[in-house]
């Protein structure tokens, strides 16, 4: 007698690696996402501070020169040579726009202006905290 078709070994054999396959895809996928979830962020609050300069400068805001090398690494620094502002300030003036609502509205930018030690070259900064963007 000539029996066609599988064996049920062979079919959970063949049920078995596809499953592992479909796991290893399902790990990877998983990877991607959040890798470019990270990186959307981490541009959202690049934008955050080009746009806070361009604030600065439209709005006609002085700072007084901070030391030179001088760098804001926190949003709580204080000081005449940096302000402090909210996202919704740059949203409510027409600055930024949030179309994916990434960004936490209470979030702080610290607009600050540093003097290069080398040259001496005096501009504007921002630093926006790590996470104010998701």
């Amino acid at each position: 007698m000539n029996k066609k078709g599988f064996t049920l070994v062979e079919l959970l054999g063949v049920i078995v690696v596809m499953g592992v396959l479909l796991t290893m895809v399902g790990i990877s996928a998983n990877g991607i996402i959040k890798r470019s979830r990270a990186e959307k962020a981490r541009i959202e609050e690049g934008n955050l501070r080009d746009v806070a300069v361009s604030y600065a400068k439209a709005e006609n805001i002085r700072l007084a020169k901070c030391q030179a090398g001088y760098e804001v690494t926190s949003d709580t620094d204080a000081g005449e040579c940096r302000l402090t502002i909210l996202v919704s300030d740059l949203k409510n003036n027409g600055y930024f726009e949030n179309k994916s609502n990434s960004c936490d509205d209470n979030g702080k930018i610290v607009i600050y202006r540093y003097v290069n030690p080398d040259n001496g070259l005096d501009e504007y900064r921002a630093y926006v905290k790590e996470g104010t963007c998701n």
